[in-house]
């Protein structure tokens, strides 16, 4: 699809942290309806000078026209089960990549430390409580949590390619600090937190992935063992750089 003309469309809430449960439960509900050109994301972090976490929600519409955009849009703004209580909304506002871009560029400033890890949730998870206490106690500062729907693309039938876990939920967290002194706090609450979701999680994304952790599982059992008969045909002595150095670590789970 080109990209619109004029720029696409998006609506926002942004909720207080004691209407998370029925913020998310919204869009949870609303996620399996909308249209496949509409991007969701809820995030928390913490607004400057607050002391407490928001939770906001975007909707954004990547329709070639704004006509387009608010026919998608509309059925959001006005489902009766949206919550009430939103610290600040918008609704089919006008926004560009190169907004965006911006936004992200302020969230991961330079200069600074970070941590990361995610997961993919069970499609039939209780997806609101298994990821209440890392979207809500994040650390102080400038760290954020986000989850975004993969419906409908995780449903579709893959090609043959290794990278092969997904699932209708993405979760990933990034613990942001600018001193050394907090390195442990900071990376070990994101074990803490993920060593909980990990229960729940079927698997592992590469990008915003935790490298060091040896459990992390980026391919579907099936596409583990095409992966290991490909590295031992063309690379028996293990010159390439493996996510494993001993293949029998790799388990192959049902």
């Amino acid at each position: 699809m080109p990209y619109p003309r004029n720029g696409f469309r998006s609506s926002g809430y942004i909720y207080p942290r004691s209407c998370y449960r029925d913020a998310f439960s919204w869009v949870l509900e609303m996620a399996p309806t909308l249209d496949n050109d509409t991007e969701i994301t809820v995030c928390t972090r913490y607004p400057e000078d607050q002391e407490e976490v928001c939770v906001s929600i975007h909707f954004v519409s990547m329709k070639a026209t704004a006509e387009e955009a608010e026919v998608a849009l509309r059925p959001i703004h006005t489902h009766k089960s949206r919550p009430s209580g939103s610290l600040s909304e918008w609704y089919c506002r006008e926004d560009s990549l190169g907004n965006l871009y911006v936004k992200q560029a302020k969230a991961n400033p330079k200069g600074h430390r970070y941590h990361t890890d995610n997961a993919y949730i069970h499609n039939d998870a209780d997806v609101v409580s298994v990821l209440e206490e890392a979207f809500l106690e994040l650390p102080r500062g400038k760290s954020f949590a986000f989850w975004t729907a993969m419906n409908p693309w995780s449903r579709r039938e893959l090609p043959d390619m290794a990278l092969s876990m997904r699932s209708d939920h993405y979760f990933a967290i990034y613990t942001v600090w600018d001193d050394a002194k907090d390195d442990e706090t900071c990376q070990s609450w994101v074990r803490k937190v993920m060593k909980d979701i990990d229960n729940h999680s079927v698997g592992t994304y590469l990008g915003d992935s935790d490298l060091q952790k040896e459990n992390a599982r980026y391919w579907a059992s099936d596409n583990t063992r095409r992966l290991i008969e490909i590295c031992e045909e063309w690379d028996p002595k293990g010159i390439m750089c493996r996510y494993q150095p001993d293949w029998t670590k790799l388990e192959v789970r049902n």
